[in-house]
């Protein structure tokens, strides 16, 4: 009940209230300067502190959030961001600068996070981060650690700018998932280390004159399990063109990705590893033009990918896909509103480093099957109707093929007679691939009283249907979330929010029996204080779970209760 009655008062908020114009997807438009090349910032990268139960920020409008996506997707490196940004009040301007963060709390944890950076510079930038996060409850099997290292470093000149990038993060879990229908819960402490290495190069130059603008880059990156039971090379290329003649832009985005994946296999394979190698070739060919007396912006194209598999160095398998792709938005002159819709698709990439990253939870046996998104349509609307009030709406529809559903692993199941642990010591999860097709409707709203109190909702309702009958497996039918932000003074900030999902199902495999389990659903309520000290540094306390609510976000795994934790961050000059 409280879930409708929270959808309803969104919605109804929404349609109230209008937003501000933003853009569907990657705009490529060439842009015209005669100034020097703005530098930016690099940010440090928000980390999650829960690996169970992510947090995550509400989603913005114009970011599709259907299904957990695993896309290798391009974008622009290099964005001017405007100096004045350093001056903003909210807990994250302390992050921008060089900083050091120190903190714990119960369930044992330790977090240690450093990040140091240049000064707004005309000619360069650069970076460092490092952060250390672990939870280790007393006389429990469910602690977990991550380490995270980034360095970033970029040099900008008249009209364009070159960024390097290098990281390594490892992270550690353990299986610890029950089931009350069995009964003993799994004690073993088997976990899994994953470590994940990458660097790339970007290039970025804005047209001028006749001259097109060009973003390139390249990246390599490494993928294993501390068992080296999953082995996976990534190593992928981009280049954006765009060129404008008036008011018509006219583009190619080419990307390419080669993968080469192995893992532990149960027949004699190469050297005791199953192989799998891709090669995917993208190529968007777009028009994008603007017709200034009807205020309508269009974007169409074509969408080519080229793909080829080969399996343990002998079974070759090669496919061309091809989708169109269409983005509208139309401008109601005088109502400062905009009507915007698109239609897109294509093959999305995945592999163990995605897969992992969605669901950590698996054996060394995972299967990867790469989803194909038919058809994705979407039409909604947005505007502002005050300076402090803006709203969205849009539904849409998806068709995919082979998309990636989670269940529990049917060969640690019970067996028949013998009452045994649902886990075993290869972890409980597994992905499995359904044909699946969804319609989708979502709202979003915000609010703002001055600069002190700031006020955002979202609530998206989904449906699904999959073939063979079969359900959506761990996937929702309704997401919300609500946030606020509130500025005491200039020593105090307040943030306070809560996020929350309908329930959903899992399936097990019972004396070889598929059986469905219900997961309630639930909602988490979070908060942060920060309180400015009255030099450089701040003290910090945030808690999530606030109710103390029992849940699971995955099948048998059930999150941290009530979790506070507080610190200190302290700009270091």
């Amino acid at each position: 009940m409280k879930s409708v009655i929270l959808i309803g008062l969104t919605t109804l908020a929404s349609a109230s209230i209008i937003a501000q114009p933003g853009n569907r997807g990657i705009d490529n438009s060439s842009r015209q300067v005669t100034t020097k090349f703005e530098p930016k910032l690099i940010p440090s990268s928000k980390l999650v502190l829960d690996p169970i139960v992510p947090r995550s920020e509400n989603p913005k409008i114009n970011v599709k959030f259907e299904t957990p996506e695993f896309a290798w997707n391009t974008r622009k490196i290099i964005r001017p961001v405007q100096p004045e940004k350093l001056k903003d009040k909210s807990s994250d301007s302390v992050y921008l600068s060089n900083y050091a963060r120190i903190g714990g709390g119960n369930y044992g944890h330790i977090l240690g996070e450093l990040y140091l950076s240049s000064k707004a510079n005309p000619n360069y930038s650069y970076n460092f981060s490092g952060l250390h996060l672990n939870a280790n409850p007393a006389n429990s099997i469910r602690e977990f650690s991550t380490n995270k290292f980034q360095l970033q470093g970029a040099k900008y000149f008249q009209n364009s700018g070159l960024e390097t990038k290098i990281f390594y993060n490892i992270d550690k879990i353990n299986f610890f998932a029950k089931d009350s229908a069995y009964e003993k819960p799994s004690i073993t402490s088997t976990g899994k280390i994953s470590n994940h290495f990458g660097l790339g190069v970007d290039y970025d130059l804005i047209a001028s004159g006749k001259r097109p603008s060009i973003h390139t880059g390249i990246a390599a990156q490494a993928f294993n399990t501390g068992s080296f039971s999953q082995r996976e090379l990534d190593f992928s290329g981009y280049l954006n063109l765009s060129h404008r003649v008036k008011n018509v832009v006219w583009g190619a985005d080419l990307s390419t990705t080669y993968l080469d994946m192995q893992q532990k296999a149960d027949t004699n394979k190469v050297n005791g590893l199953s192989q799998n190698k891709q090669l995917f070739i993208d190529a968007l060919r777009y028009i994008k033009f603007n017709h200034q007396p009807t205020q309508l912006d269009v974007k169409f194209g074509v969408l080519l990918t080229n793909w080829t598999q080969t399996i343990d160095t002998q079974n070759a398998l090669s496919k061309v896909f091809v989708n169109p792709y269409l983005e509208i938005e139309k401008t109601l002159t005088g109502l400062n509103l905009k009507i915007y819709g698109g239609i897109d698709g294509g093959l999305k990439k995945n592999s163990f480093r995605r897969m992992n990253s969605y669901m950590p939870f698996t054996g060394d046996s995972v299967s990867i099957k790469n989803t194909y998104e038919q058809f994705n349509g979407y039409l909604g609307i947005k505007g502002k109707i005050t300076e402090n009030a803006e709203f969205a709406l849009d539904f849409g529809g998806n068709s995919s093929s082979d998309m990636a559903l989670v269940v529990s692993r049917a060969d640690s199941m019970m067996v028949s007679g013998n009452k045994k642990s649902m886990i075993d010591s290869l972890g409980s999860l597994q992905f499995i691939y359904a044909d699946v097709n969804s319609v989708y409707f979502r709202s979003m709203v915000k609010y703002k009283i001055g600069e002190q109190l700031k006020l955002s909702a979202n609530a998206k309702v989904i449906s699904y249907n999959v073939d063979r009958n079969d359900y959506a497996w761990h996937l929702p039918s309704l997401t919300y979330g609500i946030a606020g932000q509130y500025y005491l003074g200039k020593s105090i900030e307040i943030q306070c929010g809560l996020d929350g999902v309908s329930k959903r199902r899992n399936q097990l495999v019972v004396d070889g029996k598929p059986q469905t389990k219900e997961m309630p659903g639930y909602m988490d309520i979070h908060a942060r204080i920060d309180y400015r000290l009255s030099g450089k540094g701040r003290i910090w306390i945030q808690g999530s779970n606030l109710l103390n609510n029992e849940y699971q976000q995955w099948y048998g795994y059930k999150n941290f209760g009530l979790t506070l934790m507080g610190g200190l961050s302290l700009s270091l000059f």
